[in-house]
């Protein structure tokens, strides 16, 4: 199972074609053997039992023709008649030596070449009685050519009849072997091509429903944690662990999240930073003010009092250096916390470039789904060209029932020395009528096949349409990638306002603290000028001022930041 979930999805599909493509094959080729086999029967029953009996038969009628006609030449006197007799005689001698040529050239069981070749032997003994008898008839010596008909004809014509007998029921004998292999070669391979289909179909089944599994579930689990993350929910994590593309998938977000909730937890500690510097910011401007004052009422005791504002003024500087310094601190923990804002966005483009590259394996994926329901069309066009040879198979079983139907009515014709070629017409028929049956079966087979193949062409459609709930997903993904990358962006947007109003403090502050030089200057020579001190004051106090005011900024700001970081969830 962990080696299937590391496989590649085009890999996974492929898998699922060249088993079914192996199953096909299979099948294929124990139909053609089969086909062929039954094929193979049917041509060797046709060409060395049907074919043989027939010329066999011929032999036996025209030696029956021939015995009656030299019958008729011994009691008949009329010259025309003998003259018919012996033209008769001859044609259907000739027409004997013809088919004993055509059985020459036929590939005869050894059995029946054995018996044949002494049927030569004894027909050739036959021709010569014959001919002696009817050189005799010719001559009107009737009695004697009686007597060798008694002596010679007779006994060899019934040792001739017996070898035909024999031959015939050999042949008999090796078309029923032949049949009954046939017929037992034909339900083994209806049962192994049952065997095969059903492995094949369970086979690729089980395969399909395995590898939409493998894909589509983890597929659902990505779009869960995509939606919980669009809640504004990071605690979530991915736990799907593979090396295809929805692994790469689930490592990518699991990266984006963490990220994400690194970012917001400095933004988080950062906001309450500049709140908590705001507050102390406000809280020594209110010093500074309050100094401000006193020392502008102390102004008129400067003569007397000039150590004492010193000191005050001195006081006044170290804070003012203590916020300038903390300001500093502020700017560049607010210029972190922008750094690492604009590193989550390039983060979340990422993201979003991951999104668009499955959006295009998933793309890939259907465009594989609907090759593999291309190479199911094949296979139903392989089943129908399997239809159409059973259908000749169907044809030849016809035209060999055609051929024992008029080998039947040639040992009628035969008459009782028919009777052993008419058993072996009817063993032919019978097989033929077994052949139409086993192709019946076979076309019943093909049927379905053609059903299961449409069967798994549906579920390759319905893989189909997983593939393209799996492109719904992919883009609702990257729907929330770009949300995250918009909330971010405003984020590092405040961030930026907030480094904005620290720099404006860090100038403000050292204005103070040039200011509050300025006054321990005036301090130091305050017997100079009095009205200097007091303008220096009035500045400082103006500045007092701007510093409260901005300090009140940023702590709004610190507080919009933090309501926009409570919105997400990073701890369970």
């Amino acid at each position: 199972m962990n080696l299937l979930k590391n496989i590649k999805i085009r890999g996974k599909l492929f898998i699922i074609i060249l088993l079914s493509a192996i199953a096909l094959l299979i099948v294929g080729i124990q139909g053609i053997n089969g086909l062929s086999a039954i094929s193979k029967g049917s041509e060797l029953i046709y060409q060395g039992q049907l074919i043989p009996n027939q010329l066999f038969a011929k032999l036996r009628a025209n030696s029956l023709e021939i015995d009656a006609n030299n019958f008729e030449l011994m009691v008949t006197e009329d010259d025309s008649i003998n003259d018919q007799l012996q033209k008769n005689i001859e044609e259907k001698n000739e027409d004997n030596k013809t088919a004993m040529e055509q059985i020459d050239k036929l590939d005869l069981p050894e059995n029946v070449k054995e018996k044949y070749e002494t049927f030569k032997t004894e027909y050739t003994k036959l021709q010569n009685a014959s001919t002696n008898m009817l050189n005799l008839t010719v001559e009107n010596k009737n009695k004697e050519a009686y007597a060798v008909y008694l002596k010679d004809v007779e006994s060899q014509k019934t040792s001739v009849n017996k070898l035909l007998d024999e031959i015939q029921s050999l042949n008999s004998e090796n078309a029923k072997t032949i049949y009954q292999q046939d017929k037992k070669d034909a339900g083994s391979i209806i049962m192994l091509l049952i065997i095969v289909i059903a492995a094949a179909l369970i086979l690729s089944i089980s395969c399909g429903l395995l590898m939409t599994r493998l894909i589509v579930r983890p597929i659902k689990e990505i779009q869960r944690l995509f939606a919980q993350t669009e809640q504004g929910d990071f605690t979530v994590e991915g736990t799907y662990q593979s090396k295809d593309e929805v692994g790469m998938l689930t490592a990518s977000f699991n990266q984006m999240v963490a990220g994400v909730r690194s970012i917001i937890e400095t933004v988080g500690e950062t906001s309450h930073q500049v709140a908590a510097s705001s507050q102390q910011l406000s809280a020594s401007a209110e010093e500074s003010t309050k100094a401000s004052e006193y020392i502008s009422s102390t102004i008129q005791e400067l003569a007397s009092g000039s150590e004492r504002q010193a000191e005050s003024v001195e006081s006044s500087r170290t804070i003012i250096k203590g916020m300038t310094e903390f300001a500093g601190r502020i700017s560049s923990n607010a210029e972190k916390a922008a750094s690492t804002a604009g590193e989550s966005a390039q983060m979340s483009i990422a993201g979003t470039k991951a999104i668009e590259k499955v959006g295009a394996q998933m793309t890939s994926i259907n465009e594989t789904v609907v090759s593999l329901s291309e190479a199911f069309k094949h296979l139903s066009d392989r089943s129908d060209e399997i239809g159409k040879i059973t259908e000749v198979i169907t044809s030849i079983a016809e035209q060999t029932n055609l051929l024992a139907l008029n080998a039947a009515i040639e040992a009628a014709r035969a008459g009782e020395q028919g009777k052993g070629f008419a058993v072996v017409a009817d063993e032919v028929r019978k097989l033929a009528e077994q052949s139409a049956h086993s192709a019946e079966q076979i076309t019943k087979l093909i049927a379905i096949i053609q059903n299961d193949t449409k069967e798994t062409m549906n579920t390759v459609i319905s893989a189909t349409g997983e593939v393209k709930e799996g492109l719904v997903v992919v883009n609702e993904a990257g729907g929330a990638f770009r949300k995250i990358e918009n909330s971010i962006k405003e984020a590092v947007a405040q961030i930026n306002n907030v480094t904005d109003l620290v720099r404006n403090l860090t100038a403000g502050t050292n204005e103070i603290e040039t200011a509050i030089s300025g006054v321990q200057e005036v301090a130091v020579s305050a017997a100079e000028s009095t009205q200097t001190v007091s303008a220096a004051t009035q500045e400082q106090l103006a500045s007092m001022e701007e510093i409260a005011s901005s300090a009140q900024i940023l702590a709004q700001n610190a507080e919009e930041l933090q309501h926009l970081i409570e919105k997400f969830k990073i701890k369970n």
